[in-house]
């Protein structure tokens, strides 16, 4: 069920359950129906070198309207509007400085628009990790999650999550 233009009433027009389900249909949607999801990949290697790799979702934690599925990188729009899409991962420990990165873009392993990226530098063997949010207007398409990694030893990347809200027509 999507969104629809609310009723315009009139002046002493009468009320009725059909204007009325029109109204309960759209507070619906604004509340428990509203397309929203929150995906998870567990694990993933980028591949090194810098490259952007894209991941595979293997749970599906929430998933009202159908935004996600099992073994793909990316939320779908599935109605036109602003969605508040975020994502954050987990590098794991090294002592290999270089660049890690998480992006959230138009294309598959980072190709297309860039919508948010975020990027930090590991030194000293600490796990670095990272989370970005953006707002985007979709009319539709889907939004995908990528990662990074300059290091080709040591590169797991673990806990990687992405949520994405509609929020308004």
């Amino acid at each position: 069920m999507a969104w629809v233009t609310p009723h315009d009433f009139t002046y002493q027009e009468s009320i009725t359950s059909t204007i009325m389900d029109g109204v309960k249909d759209n507070l619906l949607h604004l509340g428990e129906l509203r397309p929203h999801c929150q995906v998870r990949d567990a694990a993933a290697t980028p591949g090194g070198s810098g490259a952007w790799t894209a991941v595979s979702w293997d749970s599906l934690t929430t998933n009202v309207a159908s935004m996600a599925s099992s073994s793909t990188s990316y939320v779908t729009a599935v109605e036109s509007g602003f969605y508040l899409i975020g994502a954050s991962a987990v590098f794991a420990a090294n002592t290999t400085a270089g660049i890690r990165a998480i992006a959230l873009s138009s294309g598959s392993a980072g190709t297309g628009t860039v919508y948010a990226q975020s990027n930090t530098t590991q030194h000293g063997g600490n796990a670095s990790g990272l989370t970005i949010m953006t707002g985007i207007q979709l009319a539709s398409g889907s939004v995908y999650l990528s990662i990074a990694s300059s290091d080709t030893t040591s590169n797991s990347v673990t806990n990687i999550r992405c949520w994405a809200l509609w929020c308004t027509a």
